[in-house]
């Protein structure tokens, strides 16, 4: 079975293959301020979000977008993570946050650390879910949210964000799309000015 796991891994295209051996490394941003008289909002399900204003907005049912100089952000409303945490569970995980953070910290090297073939076939699971061609990824935490960045998504100009709002047990994606002025460290601000009111 190792032989077999250690095959699959070595027959991946050479950039997947490269993004097994990536972990997430971990940032800390500062927590919100108090409402900001120039921040904007929108009512997105059942919260409401706090971003920076932007010059452009186009509001529909299913998310917002919003163009700022050189990039644009589309978020999406969060949903109840209590359905994935209960397949996390099956997992023995004890929750969807602890899964995906496996998942991302996973490394074909664990494979010939698995004692036995239960252990072996988790690995390579994990492993499976990692595979996606991702120039980089961070982990990300703040006293009221916490999650993942996706930098570079298959080499193009789209970045995204998983959110986790544990207090609330939701949680919801952030796409980035790069137009010319987009960076990592712009990325790390915007998701410190993020605010999340339940309604």
């Amino acid at each position: 079975m190792r032989s077999k796991a250690w095959r699959w891994v070595d027959r991946l295209p050479p950039d997947l293959r490269a993004s097994l051996d990536r972990t997430p490394t971990l940032i800390t941003l500062p927590a919100p301020q108090a409402v900001d008289q120039l921040d904007d909002t929108a009512t997105i399900g059942d919260y409401i979000v706090h971003f920076p204003p932007a010059i452009l907005r186009d509001d529909t049912a299913k998310f917002v977008r919003l163009t700022y100089p050189g990039y644009m952000v589309v978020l999406f409303p969060p949903r109840s993570t209590i359905e994935l945490d209960s397949a996390a569970r099956e997992m023995q995980f004890s929750s969807f946050c602890e899964e995906r953070l496996a998942i991302l910290h996973a490394r074909p090297n664990d494979l010939d650390a698995q004692k036995d073939l239960a252990s072996l076939k988790k690995v390579l699971l994990l492993l499976y879910e990692k595979a996606a061609a991702i120039d980089r990824v961070e982990e990300f935490e703040r006293p009221d949210m916490n999650g993942f960045i996706f930098w570079r998504a298959n080499g193009g100009n789209h970045s995204a964000a998983d959110i986790v709002l544990p207090a609330n047990r939701a949680g919801c994606p952030i796409w980035f799309i790069d137009e010319g002025r987009l960076t990592l460290d712009g990325v790390h601000h915007y998701l410190a000015s993020l605010r999340f009111e339940h309604r």
